[in-house]
């Protein structure tokens, strides 16, 4: 079987497709991973073949504006201005990452072949596999894609009665859209498809049935017995296949000296007042009493 593999992002975004190529890979299948190009190599070793794709809102990492405008949830007036400013800019940085996909589709070498696509769930790789006749199976990174009557949307910034658990998540779903721009643009100009019923959303098969969805996640940071209708399937994380490795002499030595510490990292985000984050998580270990590893974002 011949299997494409869409994601986009940081290389938190990259890292489990290319532990999913690696396992596709050792069980037989052809792989084709297209990533961004800033962490494509990551998949390098696992796949048959590897496709950089514009770097997109990774080349705007360094915009303070963006940051602040994180920090603040866009709370207030400035927040509102910041947050015009970086949906013009988040959507202007994501058509390199459109047209990337679009020719992608166009490209005999990738998908002459295809069996199928695997996509990031905000990668519209759902279109690209309809375009080409072949089945799509999103991949959700996080727990605020697909909805559930068991809890709101983590994302979601108030609280809510259960009953409107569900309807909580099209707030994510509405905000990604407003970032990255219209699906219905991609579809239509990029690949020269008509419209159709359920066309934008990622977690329907093009006649409106349910797709099968993967959540790249561990059940135990959900709440318990939280509830997911066919064909939502949860099996963990996916981790790359372990490598040889030695920790540098006073890692070992921080890790022999005590209990098995905990791990803090901060992946890809970024903040303005690194120190009082310091802070926090100092404050944080001396209430707990425990030791940790610290990474830095």
């Amino acid at each position: 079987m011949k299997v494409l593999l869409l994601t986009h992002g940081s290389r938190g975004d990259v890292q489990p497709f290319a532990a999913l190529g690696a396992a596709l890979t050792g069980a037989g299948h052809e792989v084709v991973l297209a990533a961004p190009a800033s962490s494509a190599a990551v998949g390098e070793p696992f796949c048959a073949q590897v496709i950089p794709l514009d770097d997109g809102t990774n080349k705007l990492i360094g915009d303070r504006a963006a940051w602040e405008a994180v920090e603040r949830n866009f709370r207030g007036l400035r927040g509102k201005r910041l947050f015009l400013r970086l949906l013009r800019r988040n959507r202007a940085a994501m058509a390199g990452v459109f047209g990337d996909l679009a020719a992608l589709a166009g490209t005999p070498a990738v998908v002459d072949g295809l069996d199928l696509v695997v996509h990031q769930v905000n990668v519209p790789g759902h279109a690209i596999a309809e375009l080409l006749g072949v089945p799509a199976v999103p991949v959700c990174l996080q727990p605020f894609w697909v909805p559930t009557p068991s809890f709101a949307d983590p994302l979601f910034p108030f609280p809510l009665p259960a009953t409107l658990n569900r309807a909580s998540y099209a707030t994510t779903r509405t905000f990604v859209r407003a970032l990255t721009g219209s699906p219905a643009r991609f579809r239509r100009e990029g690949l020269g498809l008509p419209r159709r019923r359920f066309a934008h959303d990622p977690l329907r098969r093009p006649g409106g049935t349910p797709a099968p969805v993967l959540q790249a996640f561990s059940r135990h940071l959900l709440p318990p017995r939280a509830w997911y209708a066919e064909p939502v399937h949860t099996p963990g994380f996916f981790f790359l296949p372990p490598a040889p490795w030695t920790p540098p002499p006073d890692l070992a030595a921080f890790l022999a000296a005590g209990d098995p510490p905990v791990y803090l990292g901060f992946g890809s985000m970024v903040g303005s007042d690194p120190a009082r984050t310091g802070e926090i998580v100092a404050a944080a270990l001396r209430a707990t009493g425990l030791r940790a590893l610290v990474a830095l974002g």
